[in-house]
């Protein structure tokens, strides 16, 4: 099968997304599928590497920018696009400058949802035409459904089956600003009408696709998200030491660094050994860092602190294996968890909230639930858990279990073969078929 996957990068910031996007493409090939990455926006940045492309950036980040926000200047650049949009210039010219905050991302993606009939319209052409006549694929891939306005596009004339993931998109949009937000909304709603699947990582987020993109009955699969839990592996049993908790994540405030922080505190008041705090992850936030820091420097001293900052995969399995159990204390509903599936494939047991994915994700084992942002909660689920390195053990072992069984890449990418496969049918339809999810009535 000849697979055209849509990527969207995010500068030099570490991306989720594009590890998920890496592990697949890598499977998909192995099962002797022709894939060719289309990367978007920026050039794609993974701690575990580049993905294969060949393709040049659709959308790239600068000329994207200018044509919302300076036309006139993007029309007299418009014969340097080769050169706005090259590898090496969008890496120094995001580096450090991606805006995350959907509060300050209104215009933009407004701009990129309008499809053809927005300010990208000759780009999105642009696109339809590097699809259809270079790649000339069976089916396509979306990595999120922020990127549906090219499945309308690509559904006139002779139709191309397209497939969107979908990776949380709610939680940015509804972040967005009036009017902004509402107008969205319409949007990806209209163009979702062209996706053939939605690939939803587990049951909440097929029901948060339900809802954002208003699904009809059958339009959403559970694909699971990848992780290779063999690149996470033990070389030997963790030696008994300093109790460590341990945080994977970009540091801004939708995470929750602080209520760990916070925690950490009710459980040093019960707990006089000492204990460590591993926090590793890219500093997004450096306001909310300093608040954090100052929290930290309110704890006892028998807590030892360290800040690890960005971290190469290496420095993160290390760092994993030094920790006793890893906390994801996020505000939000996650709609992966990819860094509690990272510390379970380490063979680590994790404490995350009880909402979106992990909920599903912690059903067999493997962990602990709380209340999200109860910062007593989450100190009554770490102090007998660093208490009991018995439990800890059982528990690390039911998460490693857990992701080899639900996660392993080769197996998510002949479940994403199977609904590429029935969506390029002459007959294809959104009846669920055995096995399948349905998405919610809206």
């Amino acid at each position: 099968m000849r697979i055209a996957y849509l990527s969207a990068g995010a500068g030099s910031l570490l991306c989720g997304a594009c590890t998920h996007d890496f592990l697949i493409v890598a499977s998909l090939r192995r099962l002797a599928h022709e894939v060719r990455v289309v990367p978007l926006y920026t050039p794609l940045h993974s701690d575990m590497g580049n993905l294969r492309s060949g393709s040049p950036i659709f959308l790239g980040g600068v000329s994207a920018y200018l044509r919302v926000h300076n036309p006139g200047l993007a029309k007299a650049l418009r014969v340097a696009r080769p050169v706005l949009d090259s590898s090496a210039l969008l890496h120094v010219a995001t580096r450090g400058m991606i805006q995350t905050s959907p509060a300050k991302l209104g215009d933009m993606t407004l701009s990129v949802l309008q499809g053809a009939q927005g300010p990208h319209a000759d780009e999105f052409a642009r696109l339809a035409h590097y699809i259809r006549h270079v790649v000339a694929p069976d089916v396509v891939v979306l990595t999120n459904s922020m990127l549906a306005p090219i499945a309308t596009l690509l559904n006139e004339e002779k139709p191309i089956p397209v497939v969107s993931g979908f990776l949380g998109e709610d939680s940015f949009i509804m972040g967005l600003s009036e009017p902004y937000r509402a107008q969205c909304i319409e949007l990806i709603r209209q163009h979702a009408k062209a996706l053939r699947s939605v690939l939803c990582p587990n049951h909440a987020a097929v029901e948060q696709a339900g809802i954002l993109l208003d699904l009809q009955p059958g339009q959403a699969d559970v694909v699971p998200a990848p992780v290779d839990a063999e690149l996470f592996a033990r070389p030997r049993p963790k030696a008994d030491g300093t109790p460590t908790v341990g945080y994977l994540s970009v540091i801004r405030p939708v995470k929750g660094l602080d209520v760990l922080v916070r925690a950490m505190q009710r459980v040093a008041d019960t707990i006089a050994e000492p204990m460590r705090l591993l926090v590793a992850g890219q500093i997004v936030d450096p306001k909310f860092l300093r608040s954090v820091r100052d929290l930290i420097g309110r704890l006892p001293a028998h807590v030892q602190v360290e800040v690890m900052g960005e971290v190469t995969f290496e420095q993160k399995v290390a760092m994993l294996h030094q920790c006793d159990l890893v906390c994801t204390p996020s505000r939000i509903a996650e709609t992966r968890g990819l860094s509690a599936m990272e510390a379970m494939a380490a063979g680590v047991p994790v404490i995350a909230p009880a909402i979106g994915c992990f909920p599903e994700l912690l059903s067999e084992g493997g962990g602990w639930l709380f209340e999200p942002e109860n910062v007593e909660d989450l100190a009554r689920r770490i102090t007998p858990a660093l208490r009991d390195p018995e439990q800890r053990k059982s528990m690390g072992e039911q998460a490693l279990a857990r992701v080899r069984s639900h996660h392993n890449p080769q197996s998510v990418a002949q479940q994403t073969e199977m609904t590429l496969n029935r969506v390029r049918q002459p007959h294809w339809t959104t009846q669920t078929p055995a096995g399948s999810s349905s998405a919610p009535a809206i």
